[in-house]
């Protein structure tokens, strides 16, 4: 029998995406680019598999999965005393990458509780690497932090073991982030929150959160202004997902985990775009950079996250859009690897956000935007209004 070694109990937002994905409420964070060599030669698994087994024997939420009732507090990491590549990974042949981002959001990790990891990686054609990870174990940050390993690993390789058994060391795995930094919150957020629960009206246009460049947030909010203009409405509901990774002294490309958290920001319609309402906008989101984790510590309150979440179906949505923004991928060009076309996504189409607005930069400078919905959850006439207007407020600003 395979000796499992229990790691430790989830912590509170690692449980709360954990009961997500158990109830099929969240999705996965998909984070894909294309790997191009200088001679030419393609991804194959006498490159690739070394690479991976670099990043298993370095990070520690590469080799686990869960334990217990994923629907309560009682749920717990334990790690795998080994990994078969050859279950996790897929080379397929060169195809359309819109259609396949969509296939990897909506499939859920079934297993669990198996003797797999939960993450996954998909390769298009000898070129495009698609990681996939249930939400549990990393955030977007961390889907990128894997891509910044992987490109290391395959420029300066460790190992030329290619075989697809990796046998899992003994590493330290990272605290929960209500172990790692204190999200007590404050009087002033518990009081929000309270006052937003016997407020639902106030509570639906104001619950909104975001991890946005200066204007990206401002664009979305012209954009959809002009679709809702001379409508009932007159705020918008947008979610904000901030990284606190830098908070917590985890380096970006340091650590593979769950450390994000939210920004609630109100919006009223308004269609024109101001540099000034984006600036003082940056400014407010620099301020929340520490103070965001203080809404991780209001899961705490929710107390059974299966009841809370049963209680969302069937009732208007708290936010409208959910924008998440990783930055720009900073890699050097140097090395026999390169890497370009990079796109992220995440969705959270039941309950959440309607709509998902997930940036990444790369590293050419290049900006890559990808907009993810359910087709339950809007109309795809709507979507494309709103895809056009921010298309044209982006080129607007820059010309």
């Amino acid at each position: 029998m395979p000796s499992y070694t229990r790691l430790r109990r989830l912590g509170v937002s690692e449980r709360y995406q954990a009961t997500r994905h158990f109830l099929g409420h969240g999705t996965n964070v998909v984070l894909s680019a294309k790997y191009t060599a200088e001679d030419g030669v393609p991804l194959t698994q006498e490159s690739l598999f070394p690479a991976l087994r670099t990043l298993i024997e370095t990070h520690a939420l590469l080799s686990v999965r869960l334990e217990g009732n994923e629907a309560s507090s009682n749920v717990a990491f334990i790690r795998l005393p080994t990994v078969d590549l050859s279950r996790i990974v897929e080379f397929s042949p060169e195809c359309d990458l819109k259609d396949t981002l969509e296939k990897q959001l909506s499939t859920n990790f079934i297993d669990t509780q198996g003797d797999v990891p939960l993450w996954r990686v998909q390769v298009l054609g000898g070129r495009t690497v698609l990681a996939v990870f249930h939400h549990a174990t990393a955030d977007g940050l961390s889907a990128a932090t894997f891509h910044h390993g992987l490109l290391k690993a395959l420029r300066n390789p460790r190992s030329v073991d290619s075989s697809s058994s990796v046998t899992v060391p003994d590493l330290p795995v990272p605290p929960p982030i209500d172990s790692a930094t204190d999200i007590g919150p404050s009087f002033r957020k518990l009081l929000s929150a309270v006052g937003s629960y016997l407020l639902p009206l106030i509570m639906d246009s104001a619950r909104q959160y975001m991890d946005s460049q200066r204007s990206l947030w401002v664009l979305q909010t012209c954009a959809l202004s002009r679709v809702l203009v001379n409508t009932k409405y007159k705020y918008l509901s947008t979610n904000i997902a901030i990284s606190l990774h830098r908070v917590i002294g985890v380096r970006d490309t340091e650590a593979i985990c769950h450390y994000a958290s939210d920004f609630p920001v109100t919006a009223p319609v308004d269609t024109m775009f101001s540099w000034d309402r984006a600036r003082r906008f940056a400014a407010e989101l620099q301020a929340e950079k520490t103070n965001a984790r203080y809404f991780l510590g209001l899961l705490r309150l929710v107390g059974n996250f299966e009841k809370f979440m049963a209680s969302e179906l069937g009732k208007k949505r708290m936010t409208g859009i959910q924008i998440s923004n990783l930055g720009r991928f900073n890699a050097l060009e140097e090395g026999n690897w390169r890497i370009e076309n990079i796109f992220f996504g995440q969705a959270d189409v039941v309950a959440g956000a309607g709509l998902s607005i997930n940036v990444v930069g790369d590293p050419s400078g290049t900006l890559n935007i990808a907009f993810t919905w359910g087709e339950t959850s809007l109309e795809s006439e709507f979507v494309e209004r709103f895809i056009k207007g921010f298309q044209d407020e982006f080129y607007e600003i820059l010309v």
